[in-house]
Protein backbone atom coordinates (compact mmCIF):
# COMPACT_ATOMS: atom_id res chain seq x y z
CA UNK A 1 0.00 0.00 0.00
CA UNK A 2 2.25 2.62 -1.04
CA UNK A 3 1.22 6.08 -0.93
CA UNK A 4 3.18 9.32 -2.48
CA UNK A 5 2.20 11.52 0.27
CA UNK A 6 4.84 11.16 3.06
CA UNK A 7 2.24 12.02 5.70
CA UNK A 8 -0.32 10.16 4.17
CA UNK A 9 2.08 7.30 4.39
CA UNK A 10 2.63 8.24 8.08
CA UNK A 11 -1.15 7.97 9.09
CA UNK A 12 -1.69 4.77 7.24
CA UNK A 13 1.80 2.85 9.20
CA UNK A 14 0.40 4.42 12.33
CA UNK A 15 -3.50 3.18 11.72
CA UNK A 16 -2.12 -0.56 10.80
CA UNK A 17 0.04 -0.24 14.22
CA UNK A 18 -3.02 0.24 15.98
CA UNK A 19 -4.76 -2.29 14.11
CA UNK A 20 -2.15 -4.76 14.49
CA UNK A 21 -1.76 -3.69 18.08
CA UNK A 22 -5.10 -4.25 18.78
CA UNK A 23 -5.30 -7.63 17.37
CA UNK A 24 -2.26 -8.73 19.67
CA UNK A 25 -4.36 -7.81 22.68
CA UNK A 26 -7.41 -9.47 21.25
CA UNK A 27 -5.77 -12.52 20.55
CA UNK A 28 -3.35 -12.80 23.47
CA UNK A 29 0.13 -12.64 21.76
CA UNK A 30 2.96 -11.58 24.40
CA UNK A 31 4.92 -9.91 21.34
CA UNK A 32 4.30 -8.31 18.16
CA UNK A 33 6.51 -10.77 16.39
CA UNK A 34 4.35 -13.46 17.49
CA UNK A 35 1.30 -11.86 16.30
CA UNK A 36 3.14 -11.25 12.74
CA UNK A 37 4.50 -14.60 13.06
CA UNK A 38 0.62 -15.97 13.16
CA UNK A 39 -0.76 -14.06 10.43
CA UNK A 40 2.56 -14.93 8.60
CA UNK A 41 1.12 -18.38 8.72
CA UNK A 42 -2.36 -17.40 8.09
CA UNK A 43 -1.36 -15.99 4.96
CA UNK A 44 1.12 -19.45 4.03
CA UNK A 45 -1.78 -21.74 4.59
Amino acid sequence: MKVRNGRKTLWVKIETWKTLKRKQLEGGFDTMDQLINHLIGKVKK
